[in-house]
């Protein structure tokens, strides 16, 4: 899981991309009005973080055995 500093409709088109691609990454949750966690297969969610970290986005890998609120 990945919590993002970003509203979850600055992320949607980015998972979306991401899931045209066959990544594996969803919206999980909506903990603040900018901050925004993902879920998903663990490399996908690695590969989605990449992708924010070129974009400038900040961001928390949260390490859990499984993902929540999925």
């Amino acid at each position: 899981m990945l919590a993002i500093s970003a509203t979850a409709a600055e992320i949607a088109s980015l998972v979306a991309a991401a899931q045209a691609e066959g990544d594996a990454v969803y919206l999980s949750h909506r903990n603040a009005p900018r901050q925004t966690v993902v879920a998903g297969e663990t490399s996908d969610v690695e590969r989605f973080a990449e992708r924010l970290a070129a974009a400038d986005f900040a961001m928390q890998r949260i390490d859990v055995p499984y993902p929540y609120h999925t």
